[in-house]
């Protein structure tokens, strides 16, 4: 493997990460810069899948001052494969910690993140990320995505 598509396979991975990092720090500015434009983001069956950046950013900054209080998502096991120069596709594992507005309870999340990457203007971004489930205890939904068909999915 050439040193440049190490490089490039930091560079998609580091997008993960700072997607948790984002999230979690109540950005969504900043976690929507990490997509495309007319990005398509699936959080799952009880949810309207999101079309495009904008509509992203205000989903997460309604997300944040009304539903979460406080969250921590954790990444491991990324994957990422290249189709070619511009576009490539990538998975994770995912544990994610939720304290909700004015509740006790504490919603736990382990699955995981199946992605699409392009690369515009020299620059990776995410083009399409669908959220899976293993399982979940005092989560906000009670359906999800099947984590075993993460790797069938065609995102």
């Amino acid at each position: 493997m050439s040193d440049h598509r190490l490089v490039e396979i930091l560079e998609v991975e580091s997008l993960m990460k700072r997607y948790c990092l984002y999230f979690d720090t109540k950005n969504a500015q900043a976690l929507g810069d990490l997509f495309t434009e007319d990005a398509r983001i699936d959080y799952g069956p009880e949810v309207e899948p999101i079309h495009g950046r904008a509509n992203l950013v205000k989903m997460v900054e309604s997300g944040a001052s009304t539903r979460f209080e406080s969250t921590n998502h954790r990444i491991s096991n990324e994957i990422v494969t290249f189709m070619d120069e511009t576009v490539a596709t990538g998975t994770s594992h995912l544990y994610a910690w939720h304290k909700y507005f004015g509740s006790e309870v504490i919603g736990h999340l382990w699955g995981g993140y199946r992605y699409r990457f392009s690369k515009v203007d020299g620059r990776w971004l995410i083009a399409a990320l669908k959220l899976y489930a293993s399982g979940f205890e005092g989560f906000h939904r009670n359906r999800m995505h099947d984590f075993r068909s993460i790797l069938e999915d065609v995102i």
